[in-house]
């Protein structure tokens, strides 16, 4: 009798994967990933990060606009692109805070020594 359905065999629907992390505690995460610089072997994105953060302490919405793709995706998935979308959801959406604020947060990591930061 020929059956197009598949059996698992209940070894291999009870067993658990086997784990070489240690267990979490609860609300932490098992590792952490730190972030690396990678600014200083690319020095076409150290001059791009410093003209971003120079308009961005300016609060210079034409200079930043010159900078950003005219198709960057502004939210995570939920479809606002462009630079009109990038000006009203991301750089002067009241509810979120100054845009200008938060690239500088975002891109503080990545700033090379010497450029523009904002004040803390």
């Amino acid at each position: 009798m020929a059956t197009d359905s598949v059996t698992t065999p209940a070894a291999a629907r009870t067993q658990p994967a086997p784990s070489t992390r240690p267990p979490a505690r609860p609300g932490a995460y098992p590792y952490t990933i730190l972030p690396i610089d990678e600014t200083p072997r690319e020095p076409a994105l150290r001059a791009f990060i410093e003209q971003v953060l120079r308009a961005c302490a300016r609060q210079d919405q034409r200079a930043l606009l010159a900078l950003v793709d005219a198709n960057v995706a502004v939210s995570m998935g939920g479809g606002i692109y462009g630079k009109a979308g990038f000006v009203s959801d991301f750089l002067n959406n009241p509810t979120k805070g100054s845009g200008y604020k938060r690239l500088q947060q975002i891109l503080r990591l990545a700033a090379p020594s010497g450029a523009t930061r904002p004040a803390a």
